[in-house]
């Protein structure tokens, strides 16, 4: 599962995965859009989103949230250099 953290300023949200089977998380930066219900469907509460990047184009970034929170406030918001990989690397191993 895949969720919303913290919107970035940049368009992109800083996301958690977690794996099901082990309870590790993994942190993500991605571009998320917000899924619309089928017309005759039931909304879900709360709204789910989806990435609209590929898992080639999704960051994943070193550390704990506190450390990411952490680098991000003594670099300016950014945290590029935590960038590791991207996600479609992880996905190979998994």
């Amino acid at each position: 599962m895949i969720e919303c953290i913290a919107d970035l300023p940049n368009g992109k949200s800083l996301c958690v995965a977690s794996e099901y089977r082990t309870g590790k998380d993994y942190w993500l930066v991605c571009r998320l859009e917000e899924s619309k219900p089928e017309p005759d469907g039931i909304a879900i509460s709360p709204s789910r989103a989806v990435a609209v990047e590929l898992p080639d184009e999704t960051v994943l970034l070193a550390g704990s949230f506190a450390a990411i929170l952490d680098a991000a406030m003594d670099a300016g918001g950014d945290i590029a250099p935590l960038e590791v990989a991207r996600f479609d690397s992880l996905l190979r191993i998994g």
